[in-house]
């Protein structure tokens, strides 16, 4: 007989506590990655860990909704390692609340989330390891190979996906009894297993809104914090361009 592909079920309250571990987790990378701004190699490396912590807290926030039959989480484990499906995932909290933070660098480049690497997780290695340049034949060092502009860019990523992420919480967490999980559960697996873009999710929204009270109760309170991170971000991009506009008079 041929052995049946799955995982272990995971513990419904272990599965909420795991969804609030890892967004604060990738808020902690983040607050780090800030820190070193005189060091964006680091700070890249962390950045980009931060934004597959995010990943993996909306994998985890999907799998409250799966039964407790082995044979449905292999969806969950099948990707529990991957760092490529981690660190794009993240993406899908704009499916959520949908903002993005964008800028341009210098030259013009336009900075959108998109890696300037071959993929995300490659953030991590130029960030952290010595690289062999095999065209130059040379050896080059993490903080030779990475710029302020990629660490800000890839910092300021997950600060506004992290934001999302944080009012979710809140909103779930708003209840003691945690029954909000579950319901919510169901909405980020359809975002993490279908291929929904940003106009279907107003009426996902609204027939999930349409199922019971408590589903409406869920999404007026969730649409309150997420305006207050709305409001936040707001403040953080005021706040960085007036002390961007400090520095340039000082450097004057």
């Amino acid at each position: 007989m041929a052995k049946q592909r799955g995982g272990p079920p995971i513990p419904f309250e272990s599965l909420c506590d795991g969804y609030s571990l890892a967004v604060a987790n990738a808020f902690e990378l983040l607050t780090s990655s800030l820190q070193l701004i005189d060091r964006p190699s680091v700070g890249l490396a962390l950045a980009e860990l931060g934004q597959e912590e995010l990943g993996k807290s909306l994998s985890i926030l999907a799998a409250t909704s799966l039964s407790s039959d082995p044979a449905n989480w292999s969806w969950f484990w099948s990707t529990w390692r991957n760092h490529v499906v981690k660190a794009h995932r993240a993406f899908l909290y704009e499916l959520v609340n949908p903002v993005r933070l964008e800028a341009h660098s210098p030259d013009g480049t336009r900075l959108a989330g998109a890696s300037f690497r071959a993929s995300l997780p490659t953030e991590k290695d130029v960030g952290i390891y010595v690289a062999y340049d095999s065209q130059n034949e040379m050896f080059v060092a993490p903080s030779a190979a990475v710029g302020p502009i990629e660490a800000y860019h890839r910092a300021t990523t997950l600060l506004y996906l992290g934001l999302t992420a944080r009012a979710v919480l809140k909103a779930l967490e708003s209840r003691p009894d945690r029954t909000w999980y579950r319901l919510f559960g169901e909405v980020a697996f359809r975002i993490c297993s279908e291929e929904l873009y940003q106009q279907q999710m107003p009426q996902v929204f609204a027939e999930f809104r349409a199922r019971s009270g408590q589903h409406a109760e869920l999404i007026e309170t969730l649409n309150v914090f997420l305006e207050d991170a709305r409001k936040e971000l707001a403040e953080l991009v005021e706040g960085g361009k007036k002390l961007a506009e400090s520095r340039k008079r000082s450097d004057a």
